[in-house]
């Protein structure tokens, strides 16, 4: 369940990142042209990420379909997969929007693969777990990024919503029986 975690968090950041990479990216001019003009900025910011929020639903929807579609997945409830994706949509859209303040719009996406490989190898939890690391020992930095991660927390989740179905045994003559 790990492993599909991983890819499922890969695909949810690369276009995540890269579909928000035109909200901010593509606006620099503008927002120093109205921040010069004496108008507000946090407005200016919040109305962007509220006017993306359609745009992240039909995106976890696309891509939930699409998960439907190819994995049997264990959720006890047709509610859990999509609340996932949609939180890591959310995730992966604000580190779009992070990265498109760095560097050009037409760079994020090429820069977002990076930071996502960073985030889902380095940073998941999935290959190397708690067990292995103990963070308190990290340099604070690390301990920030780990806490922040998406991926580790979507790996986290998406592993307790697939094993919780065989908490119980699901048919045969000891259904609800303890595993």
């Amino acid at each position: 369940f790990v492993t599909v975690a991983v890819f499922l968090s890969f695909g949810v950041i690369f276009a995540g990142v890269a579909s928000s990479a035109g909200t901010f990216g593509n606006e620099q001019v503008n927002y120093w042209r109205e921040s010069a003009a004496g108008l507000q900025t946090i407005p200016y910011f919040a109305g962007k990420v509220i006017a993306d929020i359609p745009r992240i639903f039909l995106a976890t929807l696309a891509f939930w379909l699409a998960f439907l579609a190819r994995f049997n997945s264990n959720a006890p409830n047709v509610v859990e997969m999509p609340v996932l994706f949609f939180g890591l949509y959310c995730w992966s859209f604000s580190l779009g929007y992070v990265l498109s303040m760095l560097v050009e719009a037409r760079k994020v996406p090429l820069l977002g693969v990076l930071v996502a490989l960073c985030y889902v190898v380095l940073l998941s939890g999935a290959t190397s777990g708690l067990s292995l690391v103990d963070v308190r020992q990290l340099p604070i930095g690390v301990q920030f990024a780990w806490s922040l991660s998406g991926p580790r927390w979507v790996t986290e989740a998406f592993y307790i919503i697939q094993v919780q179905y065989y908490e119980k045994v699901p048919s045969g003559p000891l259904q609800g029986e303890d595993y």
